[in-house]
């Protein structure tokens, strides 16, 4: 168990301890190999000096796999409900700035490649863009774009 400066610090594992003196302990670790073989250590070290852990399994397995009729309850459940503009906003928060790598952005130009949009999907997209202008940058460069669709070079 090492411990040292905020930086040097990799990783905390948190294990939740029933225990009246410690109400919760932190073990930190500086550069572990493996956190589920750690996670799986800690976790039988305490239980064989008696603690009375939170943890429902030793530790290591991630989470739990959802059986298939979970599945389709949780389906049913969820059905028909919207995020609110709150959640909306913080979900799209969260994901500005993340850069797709090139290995990525391949992977889904391949897996779209050949798939064709139904006349009525291209009309309701066709419908949300109407009375938008380009941006200015755009709009220089749409010449470009409109020939290089049309004669395909």
């Amino acid at each position: 168990m090492g411990v040292g400066k905020g930086s040097a610090l990799n990783v905390a594992i948190w294990i939740r301890l029933i225990y009246p003196a410690i109400p919760w302990l932190t073990i930190l670790e500086e550069n572990p190999t493996d956190l589920n073989e750690a996670e799986r250590r800690y976790i039988a070290k305490f239980r064989s000096i008696g603690l009375n852990l939170r943890n429902m399994t030793d530790g290591g397995g991630g989470g739990s796999v959802h059986s298939e009729e979970s599945k389709i309850k949780l389906s049913i459940a969820l059905k028909g409900k919207t995020l609110s503009h709150e959640t909306r906003a913080k979900i799209s928060a969260g994901h500005m700035g993340n850069v797709l790598s090139s290995e990525t952005r391949a992977k889904i130009s391949a897996a779209l490649k050949g798939k064709t949009l139904s006349p009525e999907t291209r009309a309701k997209m066709s419908a949300s863009h109407m009375g938008k202008k380009h941006p200015i940058k755009l709009k220089a460069k749409l010449p470009k774009i409109k020939q290089n669709k049309f004669w395909g070079t």
